[in-house]
């Protein structure tokens, strides 16, 4: 069942992020960073590369899509609600969390396969022309890559208006 559980949540966090067209075009990607903290609201950042314009997304959770997940299967179906908000803002093309993505920083991050939710997270998700590439891994035990991604998000963060 926890299984399940864990499929759901990766679905509904998915459904929650912001919807985005197939990637067929060389150069255009879309890079989305699941921040998962242990119990707590999720947030899941989108980057949408196309035509050389990049759009940054952040779809914040107001409460932990994990917790209602497990109170819905604890009472047999029965789901809470909870809501997102959601804000939106240009990255130049010469941005840090652009160019880690054209210089295709992503392929050299490790990966740590996320078996439960006892401590916070992240996953990456890279769609490109050529497919999907997906890498795991917990906070105690982010490599130097994920640092530089991590760090080139932050200093995108500020550009997205606040709700």
């Amino acid at each position: 069942m926890a299984d399940d559980l864990q499929e759901n949540y990766r679905r509904l966090l998915n459904q929650a992020a912001i919807p985005f067209d197939g990637v067929t075009e060389i150069d255009d990607w879309h890079l989305r960073i699941f921040y998962l903290p242990s119990f707590q609201p999720e947030t899941v950042f989108d980057v949408d590369h196309r035509k050389g314009q990049a759009l940054f997304y952040r779809s914040r959770f107001l409460t932990s899509a994990w917790l209602a997940l497990v109170q819905a299967h604890q009472a047999k179906g029965e789901i809470k609600p909870f809501s997102t908000e959601r804000a939106c803002a240009a990255l130049p093309a010469d941005h840090p969390l652009v160019r880690l993505v054209t210089d295709e920083h992503v392929f050299r991050m490790g990966d740590t396969e996320l078996n439960d939710l006892d401590g916070d997270s992240y996953v990456v998700q890279l769609t490109h022309s050529a497919g999907i590439v997906e890498f795991e891994t917990w906070a105690s035990s982010l490599t130097a890559p994920w640092h530089r991604l991590l760090n080139a998000l932050q200093v995108a963060m500020p550009l997205l208006p606040e709700n």
